[in-house]
């Protein structure tokens, strides 16, 4: 019986494998990429700014953008806020510049602030496929991208403005290049 079970699944799923195979590099980096926009970008800017990081950090990325600066951060009119790293401002900045009408209220940006993290968020997904299936294949590579973009603290961390989410994509990926260079 067991013998007659296993025959079965060999040929249903055979045909599923070889389809999967048969998928390029690029087909999946593209199904993960619109996976990761379908669960990371709907409703970014239909909650408010909160906890205490995300309106602190937009207000330092507007006042270096009032001020036309990209190298001093600004905070309260003070030209002293060095506690993050720079690229969660140049993001921050960047996004505001293409994103955000000046003529609006400050408190109406959650779109402008919020995407720069979510792409983030959903190029680590990218990423961490290509390092995976360079080390143990394509089929595992798919899965490791699908549990990490849908994997709850990655998800919350990837709908912030914090640094966390650009943090944790640049370091899984130089870790996994890392281990795919030395293997």
């Amino acid at each position: 019986m067991r013998q007659l079970v296993a025959e079965h699944l060999r040929t249903r799923v055979a045909p599923l494998v070889g389809w999967f195979e048969r998928r390029g590099v690029v087909f999946w980096a593209m199904a993960l990429a619109l996976l990761g926009a379908f669960i990371y970008l709907p409703y970014l800017a239909s909650y408010p700014l909160w906890d205490p990081w995300e309106p602190h950090y937009t207000q330092v990325a507007w006042e270096m953008s009032e001020r036309h600066t990209w190298l001093v951060p600004w905070y309260r009119g003070e030209d002293n806020w060095w506690s993050k790293p720079i690229l969660l401002l140049w993001m921050l900045r960047a996004s505001l510049a293409v994103l955000w009408d000046p003529s609006i209220s400050l408190a109406e940006i959650e779109l402008a602030a919020r995407l720069p993290f979510a792409l983030a968020a959903i190029a680590g997904g990218v990423l961490h496929f290509d390092w995976v299936r360079r080390l143990y294949g394509v089929r595992v590579g798919v899965v490791a991208a699908v549990v990490l973009l849908t994997a709850p603290q990655y998800l919350l961390i990837g709908r912030q403005v914090m640094i966390d989410g650009p943090f944790a994509t640049a370091c899984a990926a130089s870790l996994g290049y890392l281990a795919v260079g030395l293997f």
